[in-house]
């Protein structure tokens, strides 16, 4: 009777869990040992033995995997602290998941910028924040960027397969060219409180200078879109430190078309009174 039981129970989980493919005697080796520990844990010291993932290869493989506090940068990858301690990339990997509780971010591409830039940025942040709350709603952000037209290359997708080894495939075939100077397109456009102005596209190739920045780009484009967006004039033009923005010709076309903009004085005499 007990028996029959027991298969009754089994096969009302099985039939429950169907969409995780479990098996009748799956399901009644862990009601077994459920009935007989109270517990479906593995038992204490039950398994293989570890002989990678000891204490002193903990410490070392944390040692290794995180960059110390005096000098970013200088953590090893997984592959480089294998070949250092002579164990598997698995064991590793293991030991960074299972042992440390570390989880992987992958980095962020920026700009490398020099201490001032660095310095002009931060001034101009603190400008920004001193401004209340109704004038930030005020200011609209507007930069360039400049977009590469060739396709990128993804090198998990990038193979090339051979029947000997890699040195026989011929070198043409596992090489793939990229121009020095490889074609790009470069957009400007501004987002604010109020909304986004529209993308302007910059012919490729062109080069663009203060005069065609100024009385192209801003009076035709980035302006009436500012305008459209606060009909009674009342924003901020924001831009960053590029010498287009910051010629003495887009200075003078601004104020002559009473555009309000955020000025490299204004970010400095702000940052002062902080």
């Amino acid at each position: 009777m007990s028996i029959i039981i027991k298969m009754k129970v089994s096969t009302k989980i099985v039939a429950k869990m169907r969409n995780h493919n479990w098996s009748i005697s799956s399901v009644n080796n862990v009601l077994k040992k459920y009935r007989q520990t109270g517990s479906t844990n593995r038992k204490l010291g039950s398994g293989r033995p570890k002989t990678v993932r000891t204490a002193a290869n903990i410490a070392a493989v944390q040692e290794r995997i995180l960059s110390q506090e005096d000098r970013p940068g200088t953590h090893r990858s997984q592959r480089q602290i294998a070949r250092e301690l002579n164990v598997s990339r698995r064991s590793v990997q293991r030991i960074v998941k299972k042992d440390l509780r570390l989880t992987a971010f992958k980095k962020v591409e920026v700009h490398s910028l020099n201490a001032a830039q660095k310095l002009q940025r931060m001034r101009k942040a603190q400008a920004l924040l001193q401004l209340p709350a109704e004038r930030i709603r005020k200011v609209v952000f507007t930069d360039e960027k400049n977009f590469p037209l060739t396709a990128p290359m993804n090198a998990q997708n990038e193979r090339v397969y051979g029947a000997g080894r890699k040195k026989e495939i011929p070198a043409n075939s596992l090489q793939k060219e990229r121009d020095q100077h490889s074609p790009h397109l470069m957009v400007s456009c501004g987002v604010s409180y109020q909304g986004k102005t529209r993308l302007h596209f910059i012919q490729p190739g062109l080069r663009v200078t203060a005069n065609y920045y100024a009385n192209t780009l801003l009076r035709n484009g980035l302006i009436p879109d500012c305008r459209q967006l606060y009909p009674d004039g009342d924003f901020i033009l924001q831009q960053d430190s590029a010498p287009v923005h910051t010629a003495r010709l887009t200075t003078e076309f601004l104020q002559n078309e009473n555009v309000p903009f955020w000025s490299i004085q204004e970010s400095r005499m702000a940052s002062k009174k902080s």
